[in-house]
């Protein structure tokens, strides 16, 4: 199993790569930065992934159809692991490479497996008095640190869609894909992470490139979503002034596989 990090523009800010022996590291970097990439990093193993500025789902499919076995896809700046103790909360995890370890068992049963960031889990464990596996969980935060079986991707065609907003609605559809097709997902609570999100890119690109703001964004991204699946699988949350849709994967789990 291979931990594989796309990458762009993060030289001075990518971090994930520190926390694993290079020979279990793929770094996926586009033709006009590679070679820098390489002379800042020369222990660890680049990829050409052969065009330029063709987006996030781009270079997660690329990964895809490059993998030969079951990988972890990794956001690039994750600057810190941790490991459940007995009070919901998470210490430092000493040796982050069990997670492979781990990710490899899961990946025997699930189709995606997971985790969550440090808050999100904290929270998750307090409610459900430290439950460590959830199965097909709704509200699963899968798309920073997230381990993917490989075979049963390619045996059900399943990509990331180019056509949608970026900004979440890409890996929400992922999974969605993976919920039509009675796939499992899984999320482990026993581990957790912190990641930088610090650096310029997905809706805040989005939102300039179509000088729009953060609502008029969140509407796109939803209309999406909305087209591709149907209106009777979505459900509109509102936070404050804001709404946002999430999936309803109970009702895609029943009706598409009872087709």
């Amino acid at each position: 199993m291979k931990i594989c990090i796309p990458t762009k523009d993060r030289i001075d800010i990518m971090t994930t790569h520190l926390f694993f022996d290079p020979k279990d590291v793929l770094i996926f970097v586009e033709p006009q930065e590679i070679n820098e990439y390489i002379d800042t990093w020369p222990d660890y193993t680049f990829v050409n992934i052969e065009k330029n500025d063709n987006g996030i789902q781009y270079v997660r499919n690329f990964i895809l159809n490059y993998a030969t076995e079951n990988i972890i896809m990794a956001d690039d700046d994750i600057y810190w692991f941790g490991k459940r103790n007995d009070k919901y909360r998470y210490d430092e995890l000493i040796n982050p490479s069990e997670l492979l370890t781990e990710f490899n068992t899961h990946l025997k049963k699930s189709a995606i497996c997971g985790l969550q960031p440090k808050g999100t889990s904290y929270f998750k464990n307090k409610q459900s008095n430290n439950q460590r596996l959830f199965i097909n969980e709704r509200f699963a935060y899968l798309r920073d640190f997230v381990g993917i079986n490989t075979k049963y991707i390619y045996d059900n065609q399943i990509q990331y869609d180019n056509s949608l907003v970026h900004g979440e609605a890409e890996d929400l559809d992922f999974i969605t894909q993976i919920t039509a097709t009675n796939g499992t997902t899984l999320l482990d609570c026993q581990y957790t992470f912190e990641s930088k999100k610090s650096s310029p890119g997905g809706l805040e690109k989005i939102r300039k490139y179509k000088v729009c703001n953060l609502d008029d964004t969140e509407k796109m991204r939803i209309s999406n979503i909305s087209n591709k699946w149907g209106e009777q699988y979505l459900k509109y949350i509102t936070a404050g002034n804001r709404q946002y849709v999430r999936i309803d994967h109970d009702k895609i789990r029943k009706n598409f596989n009872e087709k």
